[in-house]
């Protein structure tokens, strides 16, 4: 995944764009699906984490909380 990512252009949005901000949360809800205790295995995803900006939470999902704070997105997921 690394290496056909480094054949990819940077993100061109503004890191304080929603833009952004959706992709901070794809990517932490990402990382706490598969770091939690193995009891469940990890998660193979084929398609984008569908995110309701305007409505805080990730379609058929948690809802978050996400601020722009010292050039990065925040986000806090309302989950265990």
């Amino acid at each position: 995944a690394r290496a056909l990512a480094a054949n990819e252009l940077p993100p061109s949005a503004p890191p304080d764009s929603s833009e952004a901000g959706i992709l901070a949360v794809r990517l932490r809800a990402i990382q706490s699906m598969n770091s939690g205790c193995d009891s469940c295995g990890g998660v193979a995803y084929d398609a984008p984490i569908e995110v309701d900006w305007g409505g805080s939470s990730i379609v058929g999902g948690p809802d978050f909380e996400a601020t722009f704070e010292d050039g990065g997105w925040q986000i806090l997921i309302y989950a265990c």
